[in-house]
């Protein structure tokens, strides 16, 4: 993605804004990015005043006030998760040990992530590989792709991470992203559900939570809303919006044999070189008269800056922008190893609570911003 220009300096209320729509191209740094992120807290960039244009591999723009309404609706649609009310949660939280979700013979939940060649997303992988992956990584049920270049030392032995026929920078995002599909439905997989790196997954929880849904309705569950009023990406997702892919989306059985129908090919070709490979996916369903559904949990789409409001996230199945340290963390906390949170703790969050390591450094001034508050709770001496 190019930033082409900024032609108006933004005043200083506007720069949090600003650091949210930069991060939905840049979340990692200024280089070449081979992920998707979709930053879903948008007040403060509501007050957004710089206005640019960013570059397609087609050589169309999009405008800053398209981006804007996709930075809103990530947040929206994150909230509507969060208003279903399911008394499954509850249960599923107290049973969240009950092997009855993990070891169901009638079931098999694939999970599926992008990977490309730059080291902090391989370190990003890792850090998932060791924590919520590693179990369903054991079980067949997880694969992450990546594209050409990958190094082959960072290719798993047991075909868990791979390097596919697709680009490995950003305009490879969806023909990695149909090569999941088309794997999944070879698989015969109930349900395929496709997250990033920088994902947290309470499998347990959202597996639970997919014993409710018959898989062979055709169906696509997720936070919905995003490309709504955006012609770029299709008259269907214009005007029903699609999904936003930062909560994780999650693809029937049914849904996955029509989408890969007429095989890799032909997918990968009707997906073609966009970056948003959540539009890809909301509009190859739309154009099949496929359901898009609200995911019938919480999933959270937008960032979390300080430890108050990852121990507030009990009940979301999904996270976003969760660095490896907060990862090992949370994961440390769901499966209740109490002995080892205090080091990992140490090592995700500095002393005001606020998050050592955030997934990009455009959220440098909200991490500032949390150790301030923090400074001025603390009692004075």
């Amino acid at each position: 993605v190019l930033v082409s220009h900024i032609r108006k300096t933004p005043p200083r209320s506007s720069v949090y804004g600003m650091m949210l729509l930069l991060s939905l191209f840049l979340p990692r740094g200024l280089q070449a990015m081979c992920d998707q992120a979709l930053p879903g807290e948008s007040d403060a960039a509501l007050m957004l005043s710089v206005n640019f244009q960013v570059a397609r591999a087609d050589g169309t723009t999009s405008s800053d006030a398209e981006f804007l309404a996709m930075l809103q609706a990530t947040k929206e649609a994150s909230e509507r998760t969060r208003s279903q009310n399911f008394a499954m949660h509850t249960q599923s939280a107290i049973n969240r040990q009950d092997q009855q979700y993990q070891d169901r013979q009638d079931s098999q939940v694939m999970y599926g992530l992008r990977a490309c060649a730059l080291p902090h997303y391989r370190a990003q992988l890792e850090a998932v590989l060791h924590t919520w992956g590693s179990d369903v990584r054991a079980q067949g049920r997880f694969l992450a792709v990546a594209g050409h270049g990958y190094p082959a030392e960072w290719q798993e032995k047991d075909g868990s991470v791979v390097a596919v026929d697709c680009p490995d920078q950003l305009h490879g995002n969806a023909c990695k992203e149909a090569s999941l599909i088309i794997e999944a439905a070879r698989r015969n997989a109930t349900w395929l559900i496709l997250v990033g790196e920088d994902n947290y997954v309470d499998t347990a929880m959202l597996e639970a939570t997919l014993t409710d849904v018959d898989p062979k309705q055709t169906v696509g569950l997720g936070c919905i809303g995003c490309g709504k009023g955006m012609h770029q990406y299709g008259d269907k997702v214009q005007t029903l919006g699609g999904f936003c892919g930062g909560c994780g989306i999650a693809l029937s059985q049914a849904t996955l044999n029509r989408l890969a129908e007429k095989g890799r090919e032909a997918l990968v070709t009707e997906y073609g070189s966009e970056p948003q490979c959540d539009m890809s996916t909301s509009r190859a369903m739309l154009d099949r008269g496929l359901s898009l559904q609200v995911f019938p949990s919480v999933l959270s789409g937008y960032p979390m800056f300080n430890r108050e409001e990852f121990e507030n996230s009990g009940n979301a199945v999904t996270l976003h922008y969760v660095g490896a340290d907060v990862m090992r963390w949370l994961h440390a906390k769901t499966e209740q190893r109490v002995d080892d949170l205090p080091v990992l703790e140490k090592a995700a969050f500095d002393e005001f609570g606020c998050v050592r390591n955030m997934v990009a450094h455009f959220w440098d001034a909200q991490i500032q911003a949390c150790r301030e508050a923090a400074q001025k709770q603390k009692p004075s001496k």
